[in-house]
């Protein structure tokens, strides 16, 4: 988180809505099930925007696993896509509280 904040050159409100904004988008993970129904051109672009948010916040190397998943998305077997797509899950999870637990902690302390 702390690079997501020099990001924002400290000014941690800034950092907060931010903060605030990815947790609205992403604090749902979609299953894959539902995920797969979507066109693969949709669920690539869904993982370059999560990739491209997700190194906003400072979260280098989820970004980096989201770049990858949607660089190999088109080649990957049924079995390798659900593996990946739940190890990207649980980290996004991850993410999100951490996420929402900064912004609680702004709230309690602006």
């Amino acid at each position: 988180m702390q690079l997501g904040l020099r990001y924002c050159h400290g000014r941690s409100s800034i950092y907060r809505q931010i903060l605030e904004h990815y947790v609205d988008q992403y604090g749902e993970a979609p299953t894959l099930a539902s995920f797969q129904q979507q066109s693969p051109e949709d669920i690539v672009r869904w993982l370059h925007t999560l990739k491209g948010h997700s190194a906003t916040i400072g979260a280098t190397a989820f970004s980096l696993r989201a770049r990858e998943l949607q660089q190999d998305w088109h080649n990957l077997d049924e079995r390798e896509l659900n593996s990946r797509w739940q190890e990207l899950s649980l980290h996004m999870q991850r993410i999100v509280a951490e996420a929402r637990e900064y912004i609680q902690l702004y709230q309690a302390h602006p």
